[in-house]
């Protein structure tokens, strides 16, 4: 990583984790429009008021190489995945597909997303929650109903995050 005079250093510690969070703060345009943006591990994706997506970070994956197309309307980045959702309801998935974190299910009425470490969640119309990917702690085992009203999905650097501020509140 660069450090510039844009970058400051955050250091969380606790008696057993030490976090270091680098934040590098960037030169941007009024003009850029941004309305929503996601962090995965190592990459950043933002939603343009255009409906087109921009990406930067490590893209060891192609994770942060985004489509091209100005009809999307939520995005989700995960630890090396990126997912957005478009106008039609459909999902577009790119990055390592490792365990299937890509390998989106063919349907039209997705109103939600959330891309987690190495899986993938959406929420149908209906009130029913489809997950996808690696599944080894259980984080594509759905409940069943159909009466969620949003979702969830922590990466890896979330969980690191929970966790330093479970081990030591003071932090908040």
């Amino acid at each position: 990583m660069k450090m510039g005079a844009k970058t400051k250093i955050h250091i969380i510690a606790t008696t057993c984790l030490l976090l270091i969070i680098a934040v590098t703060y960037a030169q941007t345009s009024k003009n850029n429009n941004y309305i929503s943006l996601s962090a995965g591990k190592y990459h950043s994706v933002v939603l343009k008021s255009d409906g087109s997506l921009s990406a930067w970070g490590l893209n060891y994956s192609e994770q942060a190489a985004v489509p091209a197309g100005n009809d999307f309307i939520a995005i989700s980045a995960g630890d090396y995945h990126t997912l957005a959702l478009k106008t039609d309801g459909s999902i577009v998935a790119w990055g390592l597909n490792f365990s299937g974190q890509c390998d989106v299910p063919p349907a039209n009425d997705f109103i939600a997303i959330a891309a987690g470490g190495y899986h993938s969640l959406a929420l149908r119309a209906d009130g029913c929650v489809v997950a996808w990917g690696l599944n080894y702690s259980g984080q594509c085992d759905v409940p069943k109903g159909n009466d969620f009203v949003t979702i969830a999905a922590p990466s890896s650097i979330t969980k690191m995050v929970l966790i330093a501020l479970i081990i030591r509140p003071s932090l908040i």
